[in-house]
This record gives C-alpha cells, structure tokens and sequence, in this order.
C-alpha cells in the first residue's frame, strides 16, 4: 500500500461458496493505511454503501 500511496485496500474471496460474480452476496475485507483491518458480508449493495463511507468518513 505504501508503495503505491493508497488510503485503502478492499479485498474478496470470489471462491467462497455464496460470494463473488454468482450472487447476490459477498464477503469483503477493507484495510486501511493505518492497519485497520474491517470485515464486511452482506448483500453486494450493502457492502458497497458500507466501503463508501468507511472511505469517505
């Protein structure tokens, strides 16, 4: 992350069995610069919404 200045880092597992390109559904980790780490499950949208405002806020 330090080497290509980012704020954050969203990551998924799109192998999980009710997560990834299928579904409705995913399964998400978000790691900011200062190593906090959030776990994210839910409906796409959600977890969307919920990635916006752990960035912006």
């Amino acid at each position: 992350m330090r080497a290509c200045r980012a704020d954050a880092i969203v990551a998924n597992d799109v192998s999980r069995k009710g997560a990834g390109f299928a579904c409705d559904t995913n399964e998400a980790i978000v790691i900011r610069k200062n190593g906090e780490a959030r776990e994210l499950s839910g409906r796409k949208d959600e977890i969307a919404r919920e990635i916006i405002s752990l960035l912006l806020f």
